[in-house]
């Protein structure tokens, strides 16, 4: 299970952004509005995630902020 994500946004859109980790491999996370406020393109980020798996889709949902995915955990359950 991915619970962080760590990399450069190389591309930044309403609700995710495109992270490229060190390693090179680039993961489309989603992103809350209140995270994707404080993120520019071409920084380097660091997000916690929740990984969502259902049968049609791998999806990561990454929040700057520990407490904001907390409460996303929550809601989700």
């Amino acid at each position: 299970m991915i619970v962080g994500i760590e990399g450069n946004v190389v591309k930044k859109e309403v609700t995710s952004v495109c992270v490229k980790t060190a390693s090179g491999l680039s993961y489309k996370v989603f992103v809350s509005f209140f995270s994707i406020a404080k993120i520019t393109k071409n920084e380097i980020v660091s997000l916690h995630v929740s990984q969502i798996i259902r049968e049609d889709q791998h999806s990561l949902y990454g929040f700057i902020d520990e407490n904001e995915k907390k409460v996303f955990d929550t809601l989700i359950k």
